[in-house]
């Protein structure tokens, strides 16, 4: 089989390898291949950009200016996609980004100039930002549905957990319910309980900013 062929078979989902690292309860086929998968790469003006595409129809956006002094901290973004066809489209994204898959597996965005190759390892980010959730502590195990991309996440005891954990306690829900909360957060990958298993990705609360009993997502 030549490479262009192979190629094709790989992105269509047709043929399943392994990603270095990855384990297998953390892979999922796709018409993009083998998920998760990681696209970067410089656009106009230097800016870096970064998409990760997750199982379960969800994904991962960094935009970093090139010029670090532009108040210059990444922008990242959390939702979900809709794959048609080639046509890849980041809902929630900045303009809802469309992208193009291309033949050699990277992504094109409609932004002139803005072409993201594949990573050949997974490398996902690690986001950064203010986002909402719905909150539910129960048997010692804190959780939150994110309203973004409707991600079940552990949530670290750690950072401004506490002030999360008490304002959840003041409203006073059903034991299990879940109550809606603003916060800022960093998303990181922390280590499973069983050691067989990959790491998790998990919420540390970085400012506790607000829960609303009437908060929907």
């Amino acid at each position: 089989m030549d490479t262009v062929a192979l190629r094709g078979l790989l992105i269509s989902g047709l043929v399943c390898t392994s990603l270095g690292g990855q384990a297998a309860g953390e892979r999922q086929m796709s018409p993009l291949g083998l998920l998760p998968a990681s696209f970067a790469g410089a656009g106009p003006g230097g800016a870096r950009w970064q998409v990760d595409v997750l199982p379960g129809g969800t994904y991962q956006l960094r935009q970093q200016p090139a010029n670090a002094s532009s108040n210059g901290l990444a922008v990242d973004t959390l939702g979900r996609y809709t794959l048609e066809g080639q046509q890849l489209t980041l809902k929630g994204a900045p303009g809802a980004l469309h992208w193009t898959l291309q033949a050699d597996g990277a992504l094109r965005a409609a932004v002139p100039g803005l072409r993201l190759p594949r990573l050949a390892t997974p490398a996902p980010i690690e986001p950064r930002l203010r986002l909402s959730g719905l909150f539910t502590y129960f048997a010692d195990a804190p959780r939150i549905e994110l309203c973004a991309d409707g991600r079940n996440l552990p949530v670290a005891q750690a950072g401004d957990y506490l002030t999360l954990e008490r304002a959840y306690g003041a409203v006073k829900p059903a034991p299990g319910a879940a109550v809606w909360v603003q916060l800022a957060a960093h998303i990181t990958l922390q280590p499973s309980m069983d050691p067989a298993m990959p790491p998790l990705p998990t919420l540390q609360v970085e400012r506790f900013e607000r829960a609303d009993p009437q908060g929907r997502c």
